[in-house]
């Protein structure tokens, strides 16, 4: 069996991390942005809410992928989203 990432050279995985780094960077920081023009309020959440639900199931498939049992799964809830297995 080959690991996943065999084929990459040690300067070629640093990369990877890097640019993984600097998305969840932009990531976070265009967040702050929309939250800072369009409020904390009701319009912000709905425009938040389908990266959220994407979030959240992606929990719930790792979840049920790796045989935990989802007891919970919150998408509306006023700090974002939650599973609880």
């Amino acid at each position: 069996m080959v690991a996943p990432m065999a084929g990459l050279s040690f300067w070629s995985l640093i990369a990877v991390y890097v640019l993984a780094a600097l998305l969840m960077l932009v990531g976070a920081l265009l967040d702050h942005l929309w939250a800072k023009i369009l409020g904390a309020g009701k319009i912000y959440r709905i425009f938040v809410t389908p990266g959220i639900l994407v979030h959240e199931l992606s929990h719930a498939l790792a979840c049920l992928l790796m045989g935990a049992k989802v007891t919970d799964m919150t998408i509306f809830d006023k700090e974002g989203g939650h599973v609880t297995h």
